[in-house]
Order: C-alpha cells, then sequence, then structure tokens
C-alpha cells in the first residue's frame, strides 16, 4: 500500500537499501506480539507457515484483530494513556473506567467518538466509566495540560508559568484553554444502593456541568476567554457546557493534531520509533511528513477506524 511506496522513496532518496521482507515466521511472531501482546501458538505457526495463499498474512492480521487478546492489549494501551489506575479511584470507578475502555475497543469505537465521550462525560462515574476521567483531573490546569498530551500529542506545561522563547503556546493560550474546564462539578454523596459485583455503602460521584463558571488566574487577575488552542474563542457569558464546544473543535477533522497524535501513537506501537518523537511533541517535525500526512488523512477518511489504520501498519 502507499506506506511502502512511500518508505521505499523514502530510501532510495537517502541511498539505503531496504531491509528483505520478513519471512513468515517472522512476521506472524511480530504481528502477534506487537497486535495482542501474545505469541503464536507451533500448530499456529506451523498452519500458517505451510500456507500457500497469497493473501494469508491480510488474513492473519484480521484473526488476530478478533482475538480477546487484541482487546485486552489495547485496553491495557489505552488504559496507559488515560492514566488508569486504583491511586486516585476507588476500585468501583477503577473498574468502571478500565471496563469502559475495553467495551469500547470490543465494539471499535471510533476514536473521534471514543474521545468526544471522555471529553463530554457527565452522570455516575459507576455507570459511565468514562466520567472517571474528570476524578481524576479534577483541577482545570491539570486537565488542560492532560488533554493537550494524551489527545493532542503537545506539551504545554511551560505555559503554566511562562511563555517559552520557543514554544508557541502562550500562557494566555493555556489559562484560557483552562477556563474551558471550570464548569465541570463534582458531587459526591453516599449510597446504600446495590450493585451487581460492586456491593454497597460507597460514596457515588456525578460528574456534571453547572450553567456558568470561569477560572481565574493570579497571573493575569482577570478571566480569560475560554478557547481551545488554535481555535476561537468562547464569549466570556457562553451559556452551557463549554466542553462540548472544545470536543467539536478536538475531534475535528480540520484540527491538525488530532489525528496525527494517534496515528503517531499507534504507529510507535508497531514500528518502537514515532514517525515524529517524543510522541508527546508533535510540533516538531517527523522524519517523514509525507507518510504523516497521508495516515493521518487516511485514518480521519476512514471515520478514525482504528482496526483500519492497524491493518494499514500491519499489511
Amino acid at each position: 500500500n502507499y506506506i511502502d511506496d512511500d518508505i521505499l522513496h523514502h530510501l532510495e532518496v537517502l541511498h539505503i537499501p531496504p531491509s528483505a521482507p520478513a519471512s513468515d515466521s517472522e512476521f506472524i511472531r511480530r504481528a502477534y506480539l506487537d497486535a495482542a501482546g501474545i505469541l503464536p501458538t507451533p500448530s499456529e505457526v506451523e498452519q500458517f507457515t505451510h500456507d500457500p495463499a497469497p493473501d494469508k498474512r491480510d488474513r492473519l492480521v484480521d484473526s488476530i484483530m478478533k482475538r480477546p487478546e487484541f482487546v485486552d492489549y489495547w485496553t491495557y494501551k489505552w488504559s496507559d494513556l488515560l492514566l488508569v489506575t486504583s491511586n486516585r479511584l476507588s476500585d468501583e470507578e477503577m473498574w468502571a473506567y478500565y471496563n469502559w475502555i475495553h467495551d469500547s475497543v470490543a465494539s471499535n469505537k471510533a476514536w473521534d467518538q471514543f474521545v468526544y465521550l471522555i471529553v463530554t462525560a457527565t452522570g455516575n462515574t459507576v455507570e459511565n466509566g468514562a466520567g472517571n476521567y474528570w476524578l481524576i483531573h479534577r483541577d482545570p490546569l491539570d486537565t488542560t495540560e492532560n488533554m493537550a498530551q494524551a489527545f493532542l500529542g503537545i506539551t504545554i506545561t511551560c505555559a503554566h508559568c511562562h511563555n517559552h522563547p520557543l514554544a508557541k503556546w502562550t500562557q494566555k493560550d493555556y489559562y484560557g484553554m483552562a477556563n474551558l474546564f471550570a464548569r465541570v462539578r463534582l458531587k459526591t454523596y453516599a449510597t446504600t444502593t446495590t450493585r451487581p459485583g460492586i456491593g454497597n455503602n460507597f460514596n457515588d460521584v456525578t460528574v456534571y456541568s453547572a450553567s456558568s463558571g470561569e477560572f481565574t488566574d493570579d497571573r493575569f487577575m482577570v478571566v480569560l476567554p475560554p478557547k481551545p488552542l488554535d481555535a476561537k474563542a468562547l464569549p466570556e457569558t457562553a451559556p452551557g457546557d463549554t466542553r462540548v464546544y472544545f470536543a467539536k473543535w478536538l475531534t475535528s477533522p480540520q484540527n491538525p493534531f488530532f489525528a496525527r497524535a494517534v496515528v503517531n501513537r499507534i504507529w510507535r506501537n508497531f514500528m518502537g520509533r514515532g514517525l515524529v518523537e517524543p510522541v508527546d511533541d508533535m510540533e516538531k517535525a517527523a522524519w517523514n511528513t509525507d507518510l504523516l500526512d497521508w495516515l493521518a488523512e487516511d485514518f480521519a477518511a476512514h471515520s478514525y477506524d482504528v482496526k483500519h489504520l492497524i491493518r494499514q501498519i500491519l499489511t
């Protein structure tokens, strides 16, 4: 596919001879390990290496992506990205969050929908596992830094304290984005409701958005209009949940960072190094910009289908 053509051309320009294609035994081992975190059994290796069909590698990739281990592996990957941990969540909340991610991977939920549901999550955090993101990130500044890093591949931590001379994002960008998350509220109350697998007598937490609210930092002493990075600011008095405005900007095909960030993470999983490295510094130049652009455009054109992206890379 295009990946082969682009990389072969890139190597030709650099006068680097390409490596030989992987043997069948190398391919099946690497595909199993990198896509599902497991090794193939001896019988699976024997069956694959003795299969004369020209499309056997394509069929192998499709079969791996149907395995429960594939779901477990990518649930682990996204749980790591989203900081799912019992250190900051109760066991009930942690499992609700994990299971929500697991169900999303199992149903191959589109990446833009997956992220949108996290950003705009409301309701009981045991019933809606995505809401636990807001239990981990309770402070608008912490949320701002994590949103940028996890979903855009951008580190804006420096702007917390100063305008970095080599960074694009200023303190006004940083605190304007923080104001998008100032209306998130958590309501905690004890409950005796019994839930299957959880029991009773635990604290229930509900995530909701207040109708108004703003974030003020003593560096400016004024409220900065709520504003995503590189986007038009909302009026300070805009009603409703300002996270929705941010989520629509974040997951828009016109966002230059969103698709590229996750494409780069998934490429790194299979190749050991991102097209941009480190993966949280997407403002750096890619070693192959044309390839990164094509992968991001293809990913968006196929409705942010993670399995499609993985299939493109593996084949």
